[in-house]
């Protein structure tokens, strides 16, 4: 018995080896978020990425021209969040009333802080965030 304890622990040690790069820390995917506006008129967004294994940031202000589309550097999977406005008024927003909706502070001005230290700001400053997986493009209609 103690033997196959010990042929099950190597396994999982040779695993784990395998697993992780000669550091021992895993490479983490990295993809691009794309977003494609065709709405008609110019947009603005902002989004939620994740940067490090455990750290998330807020940034916006991206603007992307009607017909265009806009390639942000890379990020990490799993996905990112997005909340837009066009010129014309339409908003890009996820469900306002599910309990699960990731909000976070819009500014007027650019911004970019760490989503886990929020700054303090008004709810009407808040935006709903739509989640977006990772290689799927958002498009603006």
């Amino acid at each position: 018995m103690r033997s196959l304890l010990l042929a099950v622990a190597v396994a999982c040690g040779i695993l784990a080896v395998c697993l992780t790069d000669p550091s021992g820390a895993q490479k983490l995917q990295q993809f691009n978020p794309r977003v494609c506006n065709q709405s008609g008129s110019e947009a603005q967004f902002a989004v939620i990425v994740r940067t490090a294994a455990n750290m998330w940031r807020v940034r916006g202000w991206f603007f992307v021209d009607s017909g265009k589309c806009a390639d942000l550097s890379p990020v990490l999977v799993p996905g990112f969040y997005l909340w837009a406005i066009n010129e014309g008024g339409a908003v890009y927003q996820g469900d306002t009333g599910d309990p699960d909706t990731i909000w976070a502070c819009l500014f007027q001005q650019k911004f970019d802080y760490d989503a886990t230290h929020s700054p303090n700001c008004a709810d009407d400053s808040k935006g709903a965030f739509i989640p977006v997986p990772a290689g799927a493009p958002v498009l603006l209609q």
